[in-house]
């Protein structure tokens, strides 16, 4: 794996400078993202979730807003970068081909734009480690342009050939919900088999 070239992109900079001409900041973005993550919530988790890890978590915007809504809310990542700007205390560095918590800690894992940055050869140990470590759900948007640090580029196909080895279409959800046609970003509901 290339960290020290993912860590470099994945600086304080990166985090204080965002470039998105949408939002604007880092932070407005994420907060966006951490309002749609509680109404998707809302509104496609039929049973009770309690307990949601959010990988790939950057500054624990979503940990935040979770934790706010009386989530038990926890996130990993791996840019200390990142984790030292956290807006929350309950997110640590962390590494998602060896998740450190135990089997089955989690009611839901959620991973926005996570997935495309890791090498396409530890997907297999990714999705193993995303199974071992929720009881039930998983909620994943991935990106399959290319663009900065993105190491895994691939078509939505390949991703649920993978994905569909260990989960689930999550049943009442959309299983083909394209959230930015611009840039390939489609979304996965899925449930642990």
């Amino acid at each position: 794996m290339e960290t020290n070239n993912i860590e470099e992109l994945y600086n304080r900079d990166y985090y204080e400078h965002y470039p998105n001409p949408t939002s604007g900041s880092y932070l407005k973005a994420r907060r966006i993202l951490g309002i749609l993550l509680v109404l998707l919530l809302k509104s496609f988790v039929d049973k009770p979730v309690k307990k949601v890890l959010d990988v790939g978590c950057a500054l624990g915007i979503a940990v935040q807003q979770l934790r706010l809504l009386g989530y038990d809310a926890h996130g990993i990542d791996f840019s200390q970068a990142a984790i030292d700007m956290r807006v929350c205390d309950e997110v640590e560095v962390g590494d998602v081909r060896k998740i450190q918590f135990p089997d089955e800690a989690f009611d839901l894992i959620v991973s926005f734009e996570t997935m495309e940055h890791v090498p396409e050869e530890d997907i297999p140990q990714v999705i193993s480690e995303l199974h071992r470590v929720t009881r039930k759900y998983v909620f994943l948007t991935v990106c399959f342009s290319g663009g900065e640090g993105h190491l895994c580029v691939q078509n939505r196909s390949w991703w649920e050939e993978n994905l569909l080895s260990k989960f689930n279409y999550m049943e009442g959800t959309p299983q083909r919900l394209e959230v930015n046609s611009k840039v390939g970003w489609n979304t996965f509901f899925l449930e642990k088999k």
